[in-house]
């Protein structure tokens, strides 16, 4: 839903950055960090990671649902997940990752000598945003149930997985509760982010993400400055 409104905050992240870079957004509804573990190496290619200057991770919410639903990951899961999927990002030429999957069987990915990962500064990962328990309206998918205790135990899962592969978090989670009308910041259904969150949402992005692209030059000159 980045893209999905004027205010939405992938579309202010495009304007702020206008000129200096592109944002390219990968967000597929109702994926969870399972799906996009196993398809990382398909949607985030060698070529493309080639000419990224920052990467951000924004997975958790379908995972955090309850866990009598098909979207529902286990927290450990989640957090070997996330892992993993970083080491995707980071890995360097020739370098090997070995990630454990279900079953605890090892799975292996060689990049080609041509490739490059990103430096741990050129990962952000993003926590899960707080919901509404209370007085929500009926979502399109009745059985999708999400908590604040959930939130709680996996943003602790996001942050132990940040801490340990060595990159940035953002917590979304924390700065919303900060705001008094913090409900507000959500839809009706108390999950997804109204348009008043997805500009909190960018709010919080913000500082990290100029602090990391703060050295990137213009593209071309000020138009001013064209003779």
């Amino acid at each position: 839903q980045g893209f999905a409104q004027p205010s939405g905050w992938l579309a202010r992240l495009a304007d702020r950055t206008q000129g200096r870079c592109d944002i390219l957004g990968r967000g597929f509804a109702g994926y969870t960090s399972r799906w996009w573990r196993a398809l990382a190496p398909r949607l985030l290619t060698d070529s493309l990671l080639a000419g990224c200057d920052l990467c951000g991770v924004f997975l958790g919410c379908n995972d955090s649902c309850g866990s009598g639903h098909r979207l529902h990951v286990p927290v450990a899961e989640f957090r070997d997940n996330m892992s993993c999927i970083v080491g995707h990002l980071k890995v360097s030429s020739a370098a090997v990752i070995l990630c454990h999957s279900q079953g605890n069987s090892e799975s292996s990915r060689r990049l080609t000598p041509q490739s490059k990962g990103l430096s741990s500064r050129q990962v952000l990962l993003i926590n899960v945003p707080p919901v509404a328990e209370a007085g929500r309206s009926a979502p399109s998918d009745p059985e999708f149930r999400k908590s604040m205790a959930n939130c709680w135990t996996f943003n602790r899962a996001l942050a132990e997985a940040a801490q340990e592969v060595g990159v940035g978090l953002v917590d979304v989670f924390g700065e919303f509760l900060e705001r008094q009308d913090w409900p507000q910041l959500l839809s009706s259904d108390g999950v997804h982010l109204s348009p008043l969150g997805s500009e909190a949402l960018f709010d919080c992005l913000w500082p990290a993400v100029a602090e990391r692209i703060c050295h990137l030059p213009a593209l071309l000159p000020d138009y001013r400055d064209v003779h």
